[in-house]
């Protein structure tokens, strides 16, 4: 706690995979992982592919002008469905269409904020089959383009590869100097 409060070798996380975390302590799923993802996979599992309605996931404007989602509504949302009896299994599917709505809500916005019209899923969360396919198609019903991994993982892992491209494009702009 004095280490959160400090800031002290305690960074914020913006990561997918801790609203996972929160979502599947919430839930009662898992209070601690053994290895990186457990909970996300376990939520997934659960969600299956049932049909689901989104819970409050909102898109909100940072005081820097960036956009960000505001993950407390939905958790809030979770906790209370839990407390008033809806099933583990409705709220990891509700839990998955949430988070692949608002995601839809915000790469759109920026999308259009860039005049792009294509967008690229990648990272660990996208290795979750029902994330991923919601959230694709709910961005191509937009008239989006996406993209996703298919020669490398969209995990971390593909980082390095992308570190090394970077590092010989570097090089070879040095060697045509």
């Amino acid at each position: 706690m004095q280490q959160m409060a400090r800031r002290l070798n305690a960074p914020l996380a913006s990561s997918m995979g801790r609203l996972f975390d929160a979502a599947g302590a919430i839930l009662g799923v898992s209070l601690a992982n053994q290895y990186e993802g457990e909970t996300a996979m376990q939520l997934e599992a659960l969600a299956g592919r049932r049909p689901a309605q989104p819970l409050p996931f909102p898109m909100v404007a940072t005081s820097d002008r960036t956009w960000m989602l505001d993950p407390v509504p939905l958790l809030i949302a979770l906790g209370e469905q839990r407390a008033r009896g809806v099933g583990v299994a409705e709220l990891a599917a509700r839990f998955h269409e949430s988070i692949a709505a608002g995601a839809d809500q915000l790469a759109a916005r920026l999308a259009a904020d860039a005049g792009l019209g294509t967008v690229v899923l990648s990272g660990g969360c996208f290795q979750n089959a029902r994330l991923l396919v919601s959230l694709r198609a709910r961005l191509e019903a937009r008239g989006l383009r996406v993209l996703v991994p298919r020669r490398l993982s969209p995990n971390d892992g593909a980082i390095s590869y992308g570190q090394a491209a970077v590092a010989a494009a570097l090089l070879h702009q040095e060697e045509n100097l």
